[in-house]
C-alpha cells in the first residue's frame, strides 16, 4: 500500500491552493468544488488499496447457473478473470463448489461459459460421497463428463478404490477406466486386488471389468474373462459370487446363486446348486417388507434325487437313515416353507405359515447351508419370532390365523393342517386330525356391570377332519364368574365359578355307537380359587444399589367332576373331559436390581433394573387319588433363571416324580457372552425315556483378527456322538477367511469361505461362523 501513497498525495495536491485553504467565507460553489475533489481523492485511493489485498477475500460467484439451480463459486489464493473469454485463472489452494460438488487443486483454469474446468496438481472431485482424484482433470461441470489422468476413485458405500491411467468420466454417474485396478483394502499395497484392461463402473449400479487377474498380494491368482461388482447405494439385481462345499452324502458342491431386485419393498434370490452325487437342485427365496410391520417371507427348493432308499443293497445306509423305520423310494423331492405377517391396522391381522416336504429325510439331508434348514430356522426365528417344527418330526404344521383384538375381547380364526409326510406318502391311512377351521371368540377378565364379580368367556368352534376316521363339528362355550376378596392389604382371595358347554356334530353316523345318532352335547361344572399374596423389600447397597427381593406365594385348586367319555365322540386324547380335583402350591421369588444414573444420581426408568434372579417351584397335590398319598402327590416342577449381568444367563428347569422316585426331565443352560463377540455355552438335556445329551458351544477371539469356534453335542445315555464341529476365521481389514469342519453321524462336511469386502465370498456349505 505504501506504493500508492506518492501517487495519492500527487491527486491531492492538484486541488487548487485556494480552494484547498480556503478559510474565507466563500460562495457554495467553491465549497462544492472542495468536497467533490477530496471525495474523487478518497474513492481513486481507497480503489487502490483494495487491490493490494489477495483476491481470495472474495470468493467470485461464476455467472453461469448450472442444472441444479445453483451457482458456482470459485476461490483461490490468486485469482484472475478474462471478462472477454469468461475464464477465471486460480492457483494456490484453489476450490469451485456447487452444493455438495466440489473440484480442489492447486491450479485451476475455468471457463464459466463452457463450463469447464482444468484442474492440475492434486487434483480431487468430491461428488458426494465419493472422491474422484488425479494429476490433471478436464472436467464439463454440466454434463458432469471429462478425462482424468493417472487418477482414482473412492467409492465411500463399497469402500472401493479404483484406479487407472486415464479414467473416462462419461456422465455424472458413470466411468470407463483404462489399465484398471479394484480393491477394498486401505493403503498403498493391497492384500487383494482385481486388475483388467478396463472397467465399466456405473454408480448406483454395478462395475464390470474385462480381462480380470484376481491379486493375492503381488501373487496373481486366478483369470477371468469379465468379472461384474455391485457399485450401489441400493439393491440391484445380478449374480452373486458362487458358494463352494463338499459332503460325503452329496460330494462336491456348487451353489450359483443371482439377486433379484424386484421393488422397493420385495427382493428375491434364485438358486442353482450343483450335487456331485445326487443331481442339479434349483430353489427360491422371496422376501417382501410392507407397510405397518407387515412382512413376508417364502422359500422352496428341490431336485431329482438320482439316489433313493428302498432298502436294498444297503440303499438305507448310503441314501438314507437307519433310526427311522421308514424308507425314502421317491426321487423327486423338494421343500416348501412360508412365513407372512400381515397387519392391516392395530387391531387386525393375519399370520401363515406353511412347511411342505417331500419326504421325511429331506431336511436332514439339506440341514446345513444357505437355503437349509437350519438358516430357515434361524431366519424365521430372528425375523417372525416363530419357530418351525424339529428336522426329524415327520408331522409338519400348516397354519393360517384371522386375529380382531378390542379392548376386551379378541377373536381368532384359524386353520390347522398338520402334514404327516409318512403317512401322506407310504400308508393307505391317514387319521392326522386336522381342524378346518377353529374359531375362538374370547372375553378378557372384566368386571361384571357394576358387581364386584369379574368374569370371562372362552368360545369356539371347530371342523375335525381326518382323511380316514370321524368328521365332525364341534362347539363350545365356557363362562366364568370371579369374586376378588381382599381381606387384608396383603393377600387376595379370588374364588371362581363357571361352566363348559359342548356340542358335537358328526357327518356321518358311527356304527361303533349303538345310539346311532349325530348329536351329542355335555355340560359339566368347574369350581376354584386362588389365595396369593406379594411380600417384597427392598435392600440398599453401595453407591446408591438397590436390590427388590420380592416372594409371591399361591395356593390354586381346580375342580371339574368326571363324566361318562364313551358316551361322546372323542376325536383325540387332548380332547377328555375326564374330571380333575387338584390342589398346587407355589412359590416366585425376584430379585430385581437397580442402579442410579451415574450423572446425577438420579434412578434411570427401565435401562437402570435388571431382574437378576427368577425363581419358581410348584407341588400339585391330586384329591382324587388321595387314598394312595404316594400317586395323589404329582410331579414336582421348579425353574430357576440366573442373570447377575450382561455376560451370563443360567436357566434351568426339572420335574421330578415322587411316585416313581426319579427325575422325569430336567435341562440347564448356562450361557457366557462379551461384548468382544466371545461366547461359551453348555445345556444338559434330559427326558426319560427319550433324551439324555450335553450340548457345548464355543466362540473365542483370540486376538484382534483370529477367532476359534466350534461346538459338541453327545447322547450319554447311548454314548454316541451326535455332532463334533470345529473353526477358524481370521479377519483383516478388506477380507477374511473362514475354515470349518462338521462331523455327523451320517455325513461329514468340509467347508472354507473367502469373504472379500465389496464382494461378498466364496461360501462353502455351512461355512458360516457360529
Amino acid at each position: 500500500m505504501a506504493t500508492f501513497l506518492p501517487l495519492i498525495y500527487l491527486i491531492y495536491s492538484h486541488i487548487p491552493k485556494d480552494i484547498a485553504h480556503d478559510n474565507t467565507n466563500s460562495s457554495a460553489i467553491p465549497v462544492i468544488r472542495i468536497m467533490a475533489c477530496k471525495a474523487a481523492a478518497i474513492f481513486i485511493a481507497f480503489t487502490l488499496i483494495l487491490c493490494a489485498f489477495p483476491l481470495s477475500l472474495f470468493a467470485q460467484p461464476a455467472t453461469r447457473i448450472d442444472g441444479t439451480g445453483q451457482p458456482w463459486h470459485v476461490s483461490a489464493d490468486n485469482l484472475a478473470y478474462s471478462r472477454p473469454e469468461g475464464v477465471y485463472t486460480a492457483s494456490g489452494h484453489v476450490k469451485i463448489t456447487n452444493g455438495i460438488r466440489k473440484l480442489s487443486a492447486d491450479t485451476i483454469r475455468f471457463n464459466e461459459k463452457k463450463m469447464r474446468a482444468v484442474a492440475t496438481g492434486n487434483a480431487v472431485f468430491f461428488t458426494g460421497s465419493d472422491t474422484i482424484s488425479g494429476n490433471r482433470m478436464d472436467i464439463d461441470l454440466d454434463s458432469g463428463t471429462g478425462t482424468i489422468e493417472n487418477g482414482s476413485i473412492f467409492i465411500q458405500k463399497s469402500h472401493f478404490y479404483i484406479q487407472g491411467n486415464k479414467i473416462r468420466k462419461t456422465g455424472r454417474t458413470t466411468y470407463i477406466i483404462n489399465k484398471a485396478s479394484i480393491t477394498a483394502c486401505d493403503g498403498p499395497h493391497p492384500d487383494w486386488h482385481l486388475t483388467g484392461e478396463k472397467i465399466d463402473v456405473t454408480m448406483g449400479g454395478f462395475g464390470t471389468i474385462r480381462d480380470a487377474k484376481f491379486w493375492v498380494g503381488k501373487i496373481p491368482a486366478f483369470y477371468l474373462p469379465t468379472f461384474r461388482f455391485p457399485v450401489s447405494r441400493k439393491r440391484q439385481s445380478g449374480f452373486l459370487l458362487p458358494r463352494l462345499g463338499y459332503s460325503s452324502r452329496m460330494g462336491a458342491r456348487l451353489l450359483v446363486p443371482w439377486f433379484e431386485a424386484i421393488n422397493r419393498s420385495s427382493d428375491a434370490t434364485l438358486y442353482f446348486e450343483h450335487l456331485q452325487k445326487r443331481g442339479e437342485k434349483g430353489g427360491i427365496e422371496f422376501r417382501y417388507e410392507g407397510i405397518k410391520g407387515s412382512k413376508a417371507i417364502l422359500m422352496g427348493d428341490g431336485f431329482s434325487d438320482r439316489h433313493v432308499d428302498d432298502g436294498i443293497n444297503g440303499n438305507s445306509s448310503k441314501w438314507g437313515y437307519t433310526d427311522d423305520t421308514a424308507l425314502r423310494p421317491n426321487s423327486g423331492r423338494y421343500w416348501f416353507r412360508m412365513k407372512n405377517d400381515r397387519n392391516f391396522s392395530e387391531k387386525l391381522s393375519t399370520k401363515l405359515d406353511l412347511d411342505i416336504v417331500s419326504d421325511q429325510d429331506y431336511l436332514k439331508d439339506f440341514g446345513d447351508g444357505t437355503i437349509g434348514y437350519n438358516n430357515t430356522k434361524s431366519v424365521f426365528e430372528r425375523r417372525f419370532g416363530r419357530d418351525i417344527d424339529d428336522k426329524n418330526d415327520p408331522v409338519r404344521s400348516n397354519y393360517f390365523n384371522l386375529n380382531r383384538r378390542w379392548t376386551s375381547f379378541s377373536f381368532n380364526g384359524d386353520i390347522l393342517w398338520y402334514d404327516d409326510v409318512i403317512k401322506r406318502r407310504l400308508s393307505d391311512t391317514d387319521d392326522t386330525l386336522q381342524r378346518i377351521p377353529s374359531l375362538t371368540f374370547d372375553a378378557v377378565k372384566q368386571p361384571l356391570f357394576d358387581s364386584p364379580l369379574f368374569y370371562t368367556v372362552d368360545s369356539g368352534y371347530s371342523y375335525l377332519y381326518k382323511k380316514d376316521g370321524e368328521k365332525g363339528h364341534r362347539a363350545d362355550i365356557h363362562p366364568r364368574i370371579y369374586l376378588p376378596i381382599h381381606a387384608v392389604p396383603w393377600m387376595t382371595i379370588e374364588p371362581y365359578a363357571g361352566i363348559y358347554q359342548t356340542s358335537w356334530y358328526l357327518d356321518t353316523e358311527n356304527s361303533n355307537r349303538p345310539s346311532q345318532k349325530r348329536f351329542y352335547h355335555s355340560e359339566i361344572y368347574d369350581l376354584g380359587g386362588e389365595i396369593s399374596s406379594e411380600l417384597s423389600r427392598v435392600y440398599s447397597g453401595n453407591n446408591g444399589n438397590k436390590l427388590r427381593h420380592v416372594i409371591i406365594p399361591r395356593l390354586n385348586y381346580s375342580y371339574t367332576p368326571v363324566i361318562e367319555e364313551k358316551k361322546y365322540p372323542q376325536f383325540n386324547d387332548q380332547e377328555s373331559a375326564a374330571g380333575q380335583n387338584i390342589v398346587s402350591l407355589s412359590l416366585t421369588q425376584f430379585f430385581i436390581s437397580r442402579k442410579p444414573n451415574e450423572k446425577t444420581g438420579a434412578f434411570r426408568q427401565a435401562p437402570g433394573y435388571r431382574q437378576v434372579c427368577r425363581f419358581f417351584i410348584e407341588q400339585p397335590y391330586d384329591l382324587s387319588l388321595r387314598a394312595d398319598p404316594a400317586q395323589a402327590l404329582l410331579p414336582l416342577y421348579a425353574e430357576l433363571d440366573l442373570t447377575p449381568s450382561d455376560m451370563l444367563l443360567v436357566h434351568a428347569e426339572v420335574t421330578w416324580d415322587h411316585y416313581k422316585n426319579r427325575l422325569d426331565s430336567g435341562n440347564i443352560s448356562f450361557l457366557l457372552s462379551n461384548s468382544d463377540n466371545s461366547l461359551f455355552r453348555v445345556d444338559y438335556r434330559y427326558t426319560k425315556d427319550f433324551n439324555n445329551s450335553i450340548y457345548t458351544k464355543l466362540r473365542l477371539p483370540v486376538s484382534a483378527a483370529w477367532t476359534l469356534y466350534g461346538d459338541y453335542e453327545t447322547n450319554i445315555s447311548d454314548n454316541l456322538k451326535v455332532r463334533t464341529s470345529v473353526g477358524a476365521r481370521y479377519d483383516a481389514q478388506c477380507w477374511a477367511i473362514n475354515f470349518s469342519y462338521i462331523d455327523e453321524q451320517d455325513d461329514r462336511k468340509f467347508a472354507a469361505t473367502i469373504d472379500l469386502t465389496g464382494l461378498g465370498g466364496f461360501y462353502g456349505n455351512d461355512a458360516g461362523q457360529q
